[in-house]
């Protein structure tokens, strides 16, 4: 009796293990569409989506369009070594007041914690005085005294989004870091679970 539930609970105990690798193994997926993919098809995929390519610099690609609800995004694809997906990163439109800008941050993050969870870190601060008016918070912004920032740990890599300032207006960005596939490269293949297992 003892041998069979040392097999059973063995078994069970294989079976979580399995299941968690399985787990681990998965990939971040970026408007619904996993990372685990050459650069190329990845692009193909977003395209089949509504997305426009603009164009491929320095292996960098550059597509716009719609993403999340929010119209003229500019989304860049950035490989890795092997021309897989390493990282996307999304920014939304241009904005030149807080209220619009502020809206798209809050917007986009609630989106992420109802299909996240709680993020991993959240910062909603200002660096010196804190401003009062429209015009004090976009200043703080071109100033890069407006630390907004959240980010959330999900199966396969990480997601952040921060308010930053580009040419003189303010803008949301993403970024999705496949961290599985950085994983993969560094060590031909294998995952280094133990080191990399908070990255998962």
């Amino acid at each position: 009796m003892k041998k069979v539930l040392l097999v059973i609970f063995s078994a069970v105990l294989l079976l979580s293990n399995t299941n968690l690798l399985a787990q681990n193994r998965e990939h971040l997926k970026f408007m619904g569409i996993s990372m685990d993919m050459n650069v190329n098809s990845f692009v193909k995929k977003l395209k089949q989506k509504g997305l426009i390519y603009v164009k491929e610099d320095n292996k960098l690609i550059v597509l716009t369009g719609k993403f999340a609800g929010h119209n003229n995004c500019n989304i860049f694809i950035f490989p890795n070594s092997e021309n897989k997906v390493q990282c996307c990163a999304t920014y939304l439109t241009y904005r030149d007041d807080w209220k619009n800008l502020q809206t798209d941050y809050i917007t986009i993050k609630n989106m992420l914690i109802k299909k996240y969870g709680k993020p991993m870190s959240d910062e909603e601060e200002w660096d010196g005085v804190k401003p009062t008016t429209d015009y004090e918070k976009m200043t703080a912004v071109r100033n890069g005294k407006c630390k907004y920032y959240t980010s959330f740990y999900v199966n396969g890599g990480l997601i952040s989004m921060c308010i930053s300032d580009v040419l003189g207006y303010g803008q949301v960005n993403l970024k999705y870091i496949d961290r599985l596939i950085d994983y993969i490269g560094k060590n031909n293949g294998k995952i280094d679970r133990e080191n990399g297992i908070e990255d998962l």
